[in-house]
């Protein structure tokens, strides 16, 4: 029940402070690869764990205006609930975890359960527009099948989307510089503060999930054209249920695997090109030196 989560997770959050409290002190102690193992281990299921509980802030309800229209009021980031979030990024900016356990804990248990919350909503939106008697007025006058409602609800719901999005933006991409006190807590011999911000920036596996988003708020507001692609359609992200940080961690190793190796068989054709030019400018200096000395007979 509610209740027996709000006890998980305040138990869950106490045990993250403290773990982040002991292994702080070994930075710099410990290398680098056996402290993250420490982490992955230890940390990063309940991490992950705790990640997955946090409640996700949608667009407020619309209100109705006189005449039928209707407003949405905007979606502050101060509306979302930052605490898990903080926390992981603390977490990385300590250098307690690494980038790919990082990435894939924001991923696979914070980005895709926004995805699929604010893409649910636009769905029920765009059902109940096209369920509305504004949207039955429009089609009888139109000689249409329903489904673009008033404009005045579309927008409210454009904006409510918009506001979403820019929040989640502003937060993962962006967010406030790291403090002077997590500057001088690192130890000199170890690479920190780590930029919690920056590495989601260069991430094309988020950025393509953003550009997503932005898509499914565009098809809502296509109206008919784009209901194929927003509901069920290739806008459609994977159910929640089966994202974790834990598939996307399988995911991220895999594809670090595979660029790897195709950056080996480059090396060695490089490699085997190399030789092969030495093997030529060997041949030719022979050849040379054959004719050279025919010519001295």
């Amino acid at each position: 029940g509610e209740e027996g989560d709000t006890v998980r997770d305040r138990e869950d959050r106490a045990f993250l402070l403290a773990a982040r409290s002991l292994l702080r002190p070994w930075r710099g102690v410990l290398d680098e690869r056996t402290l993250l193992k420490l982490t992955s281990e230890g940390v990063a299921p309940r991490l992950g764990r705790y990640l997955s509980r946090a409640s996700i802030a949608l667009p407020p309800a619309l209100l109705p205006q006189p005449g039928g229209a209707t407003t949405a009021p905007p979606l502050r980031s101060s509306d979302q609930d930052w605490t898990a979030v903080d926390l992981l990024f603390e977490y990385y900016r300590d250098g307690l975890l690494s980038r790919r356990e990082y990435l894939s804990l924001l991923e696979g248990e914070v980005l895709s359960g926004w995805v699929s919350e604010l893409h649910s909503w636009l769905v029920s939106k765009k059902i109940s527009s096209r369920s509305s008697p504004a949207a039955d007025d429009d089609a009888n006058s139109n000689g249409e099948g329903g489904g673009g409602g008033d404009d005045a609800t579309e927008e409210a719901v454009l904006a409510g989307a918009a506001s979403s999005y820019a929040s989640w933006k502003i937060k993962l991409f962006l967010g406030p510089p790291p403090s002077s006190s997590s500057a001088a807590a690192a130890p000199s011999s170890f690479a920190a503060p780590r930029d919690p911000h920056r590495v989601v920036r260069e991430d094309e596996s988020i950025c393509r999930t953003m550009y997503a988003v932005l898509l499914s708020i565009q098809a809502y507001g296509e109206g008919n054209a784009g209901d194929g692609a927003l509901e069920g359609g290739e806008l459609t992200p994977p159910l929640r249920e089966s994202c974790n940080y834990r598939a996307s961690l399988a995911r991220r190793a895999t594809e670090e695997r595979r660029r790897e190796e195709v950056k080996d068989r480059r090396r060695a054709t490089a490699a085997a090109g190399a030789r092969a030019g030495v093997e030529n400018d060997d041949g030719e200096e022979e050849d040379k030196g054959a004719r050279a000395g025919a010519r001295r007979s």
